[in-house]
């Protein structure tokens, strides 16, 4: 479910919360960018997926290995539409943008945040349209990713104009 409260909020619910993961990638120089060309795959997709493969060896290694789906679903959205190719068009994500992945576990439970360097979208207006239903993009399959994170045991917020999202999922 979908709940407007900061990091700090989510945090608080959890019992003794700990960084247990973080991945930072800032994004490349405007001069390394112009090195390669638009056509140079192995730099433009491979870069920005390096949090994805790291992420991806943690989070399947780790107790809460079930919420594999909407934690890459945030990530995805963040580099394909908060990341999104703004010198060039890159087809996952501008690498000449930053982002950052953070996981907190407490005794209770998990905090996912994960924060892009895009311009934001408006979230609230989107989340409107999914919940009556319309479809909130030109795509077919547009909005699948808020629908999977629309879940009644987790809880999603967005800050910062939608550059950061939150997952908190809390153990029975």
């Amino acid at each position: 479910m979908f709940v407007q409260e900061s990091i700090d909020t989510l945090l608080e619910k959890l019992e003794q919360p700990q960084l247990v993961y973080y991945d930072f990638t800032a994004g490349v120089s405007i001069g390394e960018a112009l090195q390669h060309p638009h056509d140079d795959f192995r730099f433009w997709i491979n870069s920005p997926n390096k949090p994805l493969k790291d992420l991806y060896c943690f989070i399947a290694e780790s107790k809460y290995h079930f919420l594999h789906e909407p934690i890459f679903e945030m990530v995805a959205n963040s580099v394909r539409h908060g990341n999104s190719g703004s010198i060039r068009n890159a087809p996952n994500g501008d690498p000449l943008k930053s982002l950052s992945i953070k996981v907190f576990e407490g005794n209770n439970g998990v905090v996912v945040r994960v924060r892009n360097e895009g311009p934001g979208f408006d979230y609230q207006a989107v989340l409107q349209k999914i919940n009556l239903g319309n479809r909130h993009s030109q795509n077919v399959l547009g909005g699948n990713g808020l629908r999977m994170l629309a879940q009644p045991y987790l809880f999603i917020s967005y800050e910062d104009k939608g550059r950061a999202i939150n997952l908190l999922y809390l153990w029975d």
